[in-house]
């Protein structure tokens, strides 16, 4: 009896060890052609796999192929508090193979400076945008874009450790 009561906790411990981790799903529509709804139908036939299966990874796979648009947005994304308004504290220094940059704000500015270098020159400058501009996160978020886009690069260590980390979407982190 005892050992019938060893076996049923040591399933129990192996089945909690299997359970997985519950997915944050999202329901979309898609409109595409017609005749990619009937293979995409065969192919889920064909594989054994649902077709939100087969969408899923699509997706998936497209994203990762234009990894270099979430590399364009790594600065944007450090500062995320800043757009999101949160009111939460964020690291004024965002640092990434060579690049570093600094925002701040101050007396109604927010100053960005940067220290780079780009096809062997060592590059530095202030920029500052008034809060009181219209559409200051936009033009914030266009610095930062153009910064990145000018001097990260998919193949430097650190911007392949990000993008590593960002583009991750298992379900067992």
């Amino acid at each position: 009896m005892q050992n019938i009561n060893v076996i049923k906790n040591d399933i129990k411990k192996e089945v909690e060890k299997m359970a997985l981790k519950r997915k944050n799903i999202v329901q979309k529509t898609f409109r595409f052609e017609q005749v990619l709804e009937g293979d995409l139908y065969l192919l889920a036939e064909l594989t054994g796999r649902t077709q939100n299966d087969l969408v899923g990874n699509a997706i998936e796979r497209f994203i990762l192929e234009n990894k270099e648009w979430f590399l364009n947005n790594a600065i944007v994304e450090h500062y995320a508090p800043i757009f999101e308004h949160t009111g939460a504290e964020y690291d004024i220094v965002f640092k990434m193979d060579g690049l570093k940059v600094e925002l701040i704000e101050k007396d109604g500015f927010y100053n960005v400076h940067h220290i780079g270098e780009r096809d062997g020159i060592n590059e530095e400058f202030t920029k500052s945008i008034s809060v009181t501009v219209g559409d200051v996160e936009i033009e914030l978020k266009i610095l930062l874009r153009y910064l990145a886009q000018a001097y990260l690069k998919s193949d430097g260590k650190d911007a392949q450790e990000y993008l590593k980390k960002r583009l991750d979407y298992r379900d067992y982190k």
